[in-house]
């Protein structure tokens, strides 16, 4: 159980983490509507895309066979992180334009997805 545990808190803090930065990026946006903070905004959508998938990918392997049956329907979080993950945009431009400002992400900078 200890791995169960310790899986579980990473997703905790993957989720409070992309969360933050969102809720970042949603208040200098609401401060600058003119002249938007798009390393923000690129920095909430890859953070959010990125804790989505690994969150809900990490669900599946915790409920271990059960993740995969209808009975739980924790697959069906797994395919919304996959579609959700084109609609937020371009992740992987996102992903580049931060590298380009010199900001970089674990994923963004290793070429992981």
């Amino acid at each position: 159980f200890q791995a169960i545990r310790h899986r579980l808190a990473d997703m905790v803090t993957a989720t409070e983490s992309a969360r933050a930065l969102l809720a970042l990026a949603a208040e200098r946006l609401a401060a600058r509507p003119l002249d938007p903070p798009w390393e923000d905004v690129d920095a909430s959508r890859v953070s959010c895309g990125d804790a989505f998938r690994a969150v809900a990918a990490d669900a599946i392997q915790c409920f271990g066979g059960m993740g995969f049956t209808w009975e739980e329907g924790v697959h069906l979080y797994y395919r919304r992180a996959l579609v959700a993950g084109s609609l937020l945009g371009d992740v992987e431009a996102a992903a580049r334009r931060l590298v380009r400002c010199g900001l970089t992400w674990p994923a963004a900078a290793s070429g992981q997805r």
